[in-house]
């Protein structure tokens, strides 16, 4: 998607401890090296997997008019694919300022959309609002974990994660989910496999691909980010 899988604004709240700013050693702009750094390394090890890359959002639109930050509600050129629950990302077209949000929408209104939290960006019109379906959501998530853990690491003598309970915590749990990219087909169920779509039966609030069974298990937007996965069969549709 040609950009980290997570914001600036994650990795700010995933390590509210640290300031990002010209006055503190890691800067803005080290902070996106960071993220830039980890996407790397997850597109790899999806390449590996057999996944086509780089992922692309099925579910896409743009802006009608712009919005401004601590906006609520935001109208759409198109709410077609969008539901309530969905988690979307509000997407700046200038790639190089990562200051893109997240968020979910409670309430769809002819082309407007409800959503919170709060915006803290201004967007202009015609910017991007994808669909992040729970697989890039997890994809997300490894990449705060990647950035964030190896930002706090390296904010220590010799910059050794190891050093840091949280760093060291965080960059178990990016490990521990790039093994889960290579060895664990239902940890991306809704990703492009190849010239097939992985679809995975469960519910997690969030719209994933089309599916060709109902949703038979739920599973928390928490157990996403943990890696639970309930028990049932993955299947694949050619």
């Amino acid at each position: 998607m040609a950009r980290p899988y997570c914001s600036f604004h994650d990795i700010q709240r995933e390590l509210p401890q640290r300031t990002f700013d010209s006055s503190h050693d890691m800067t803005p702009d080290r902070v996106k090296e960071f993220m830039w750094e980890i996407e790397a390394e997850i597109t790899q090890n999806l390449r590996e997997a057999g996944y086509t890359v780089p992922v692309s959002v099925a579910t896409s639109t743009t802006l009608n008019g712009s919005v401004s930050a601590v906006a609520t509600t935001a109208v759409l050129d198109s709410v077609t694919g969008f539901s309530v629950g969905d988690s979307v990302r509000f997407r700046t077209l200038a790639s190089t300022t990562l200051l893109d949000e997240f968020v979910r929408i409670a309430k769809i209104a002819t082309l407007t959309i409800t959503f919170e939290p709060a915006l803290t960006n201004t967007y202009a019109d015609a910017d991007a609002v994808d669909l992040i379906i729970p697989g890039l959501m997890r994809l997300r998530r490894l990449n705060i974990a990647g950035a964030a853990g190896r930002i706090e690491g390296s904010t220590f003598f010799g910059g050794n994660p190891g050093e840091s309970e949280q760093g060291n915590f965080l960059l178990e749990e990016y490990e521990a989910g790039l093994g889960a990219i290579l060895t664990r087909g239902e940890y991306l169920y809704d990703l492009t496999f190849g010239d097939e779509v992985v679809e995975w039966p469960q519910s997690s609030g969030l719209q994933g691909t089309a599916r060709a069974h109902p949703p038979t298990v739920t599973e928390t937007e928490e157990e996403i980010s943990a890696g639970v996965e309930p028990t049932v069969v993955m299947s694949k549709k050619l």
